[in-house]
C-alpha cells in the first residue's frame, strides 16, 4: 500500500523497469566495497548510505537519471511506511540489486511500462494480467486482492488501497491478521526451546517481496526475549544471502541446502556454522560462497578465488565496517 500510493500517484512518480539498472549500478558503486571486497555483492546494505537524490535529473526526466517523483518513490521504498508523525510502521527494503528479472520489476514496479495507464484523475493503474511475469507486479497483485477479500472483517470488493490511512486504519487489519497469522511475530519461543526445537531462518538481502530487515528484527527480538545470544543460537539461527532475491534469483549465490543443515542440527546436535550457497549462469556454477549465521558474515581470507567458498570464513564484521 505504502509504495503503490506513491509509485502510482502520477506519471512523475512511476519508476519503470528500464531505470532499475541505473539505480542498481549506482547503489553497487557506492556500497560494494563496504565489506572490504569488491565482488559485485553487497554483504550488508545497512552499511550503505546511498542517497537516490544523486540520480535526480537536473530538469525534467531522461533515461540516464530519475525524476524528482521517481527519487521520492525510491526513498519511500527504502524507508518503509510511517505514520504522519514519522513512526515507522514496518521496515523498508534494503538498497542494492534492484534490477534483474526476479527483482523490483517482478515484485514492485512491473515489467511492462506500456501496461501502466493514466486514469482520469491523473493517477496510474496497472492493466496487465500476468503477475507471474511482473505484469502487473506480484506485490501489487497480492496487495490488491488481499485488501479487497482477506484483510478486513467485512470484505469489500470495491476497496481501494489508495484510501488506506497509516494513522487511523492499522487497527482494522488486526481482526483478520489474528486469524491468519496468530502469534507469527511472537518472540517468546521458550516452549519451542524447551521441546528441543530447532529453527533455521534464511532471507535474501535483496528480497523485493518481503524485507530482510524484518527477519533480522524478529531474530533480535527473540535474542532480547531469551536474554542471551549464545543461548538463542542453540535453537535459532538466521542466514542472510547477499544479492539474493525472493527465495532465489538475483546475482548472489542463491541455491543452498537448508534441509540437510537442519537435519544434522536436529539429529546430531551439530549446529550449522556455515551453509554453502552457489550461483549458476545458464546451468553452470560460477560462484560459491558460505552463508553465515547472523550476525556473522563471509569474509575473504585474502588469497584464492573470490568465487570459491573455501576462501571465505564466517566472522563478525569489524566495527569500522
Amino acid at each position: 500500500m505504502w509504495r503503490y500510493q506513491t509509485l502510482l500517484a502520477d506519471r512523475d512518480h512511476y519508476l519503470p523497469a528500464s531505470k532499475l539498472p541505473l539505480l542498481a549500478d549506482a547503489v553497487l558503486a557506492d556500497c560494494d566495497a563496504k565489506d572490504g571486497l569488491v565482488d559485485g555483492l553487497i554483504s550488508d546494505p545497512r552499511r550503505c548510505t546511498f542517497d537516490p537524490t544523486r540520480l535526480q535529473c537536473s530538469e525534467g526526466e531522461a533515461s540516464d537519471c530519475l525524476s524528482a517523483g521517481q527519487v521520492e518513490t525510491v526513498q519511500k521504498i527504502y524507508a518503509g511506511p510511517t505514520t504522519s508523525t514519522g513512526e515507522l510502521v514496518y521496515p523498508g527494503y534494503p538498497g542494492g540489486h534492484e534490477d534483474g528479472s526476479t527483482g523490483w520489476a517482478l515484485w514492485i514496479v512491473g515489467s511492462n511500462a506500456e501496461h501502466v495507464v493514466e486514469q482520469p484523475d491523473g493517477t496510474l493503474a496497472f492493466t496487465g494480467t500476468s503477475p507471474l511475469t511482473g505484469d502487473p507486479p506480484l506485490g501489487f497483485a497480492f496487495m490488491d486482492d488481499t485488501l479487497r477479500y482477506m484483510t478486513f472483517e467485512v470484505d469489500d470488493p470495491n476497496y481501494s488501497y489508495r484510501t488506506f490511512n497509516f494513522d487511523t486504519d492499522l487497527p482494522r487489519v488486526e481482526f483478520m491478521g489474528n486469524i491468519l497469522f496468530p502469534n507469527v511475530a511472537d518472540p517468546d519461543l521458550s516452549q519451542f526451546k524447551a521441546l528441543s526445537g530447532k529453527l533455521l531462518l534464511y532471507h535474501g538481502w535483496a528480497d523485493p517481496a518481503t524485507t530482510a530487515l524484518r527477519s533480522i528484527q524478529y531474530y533480535e527480538d527473540v535474542v532480547e526475549k531469551i536474554g542471551d545470544q549464545r543461548q538463542t543460537d542453540q535453537f535459532l539461527q538466521l542466514f542472510l544471502a547477499p544479492g539474493m532475491h525472493h527465495c532465489g534469483g538475483g546475482p548472489g549465490p542463491n541455491t543452498f541446502d537448508t534441509l540437510t543443515a537442519l537435519e544434522r542440527w536436529v539429529e546430531e546436535r551439530i549446529a550449522p556454522d556455515r551453509i554453502i550457497a552457489s550461483h549458476s549462469t545458464e546451468g553452470v556454477v560460477d560462484r560459491t560462497r558460505p552463508l553465515c549465521p547472523y550476525p556473522q558474515e563471509a569474509q575473504y581470507i585474502g588469497t584464492g578465488s573470490i568465487d570459491a567458498a573455501e576462501n571465505f570464513t564466517c566472522t563478525l564484521p569489524s566495527p569500522e565496517e
